[in-house]
Parts: structure tokens; sequence; C-alpha cells
């Protein structure tokens, strides 16, 4: 009976009219709609041009001298922008380390300028 039953599903199988697919939509079929594996190319066009302003930010004091005054000087305040927050009070802090640096080695090269005439009359021992 299942041999039977087998055959009988076989030809009801091929007796029913194919179901009809729809075809498979074709890469960027709509508008808006983005491709698998893709993106958009807004999407790309934004982030191209920030990869581009941020070149052009961080080389900008490489290139900034050439401009011309009329052209540097509405850039500048933008293109300067955070490059020295602090910069001042970091550069008077090194310059008091520096200058008791210079004081020590006065001190130490004065004690050294003493040291042989205290040698040489006896005076150190």
């Amino acid at each position: 009976m299942t041999e039977q039953a087998n055959q009988q599903q076989a030809t009801a199988a091929k007796d029913k009219p194919a179901a009809k697919s729809a075809p498979p939509a074709p890469a960027g079929a709509g508008p808006g709609q983005a491709s698998r594996g893709r993106l958009p190319w807004r999407i790309a066009g934004v982030l191209f041009v920030l990869l581009l302003l941020g070149g052009v930010w961080i080389t900008w004091p490489l290139w900034s001298p050439a401009l011309p005054g009329w052209l540097r000087g509405p850039l500048a305040p933008a293109m300067e922008a955070g490059r020295n927050v602090g910069l001042p009070a970091r550069i008077e802090a090194v310059e008091k380390k520096l200058a008791a640096i210079e004081a020590d080695i006065a001190a130490i090269k004065g004690e050294i300028a003493k040291r042989p005439a205290a040698v040489s009359s006896g005076e150190w021992a």
C-alpha cells in the first residue's frame, strides 16, 4: 500500500502547476535601497568628505605657510582650533623646571670649582 501511495503522490506532484516564484530583485532595486555588502553611495560620499577634511586639518601646519595672507587670515582660526590648548601654561612650566635645573648645575659647578683648591691646601681631608 505504501508503494501505491508513493505513486499517487508522485503523479499528483506532476499534475500540479508549478508555483510561480517572484523573480529575485536586482541589486539596488528600489530608490534608497542598498545592495548587500555595499555602503550606500551617500554614506560613502559623506565618509570620503570627512576623510578629506581630516587630512586637510592634519596637514595644515605643512601647507599653511604657502598660502597668501588674505586667504590664511580667515582660515587660520578654524584650522588651528584645538592645536594649542594649554600650550602657554605648559611652556611656562617647562621654563620653570629648566631654571631650577640650571640653578642646580651652577651650584654644582661652584662646588667643583672650590674642591680642587681645598684639596691642594689640605682642607678637604
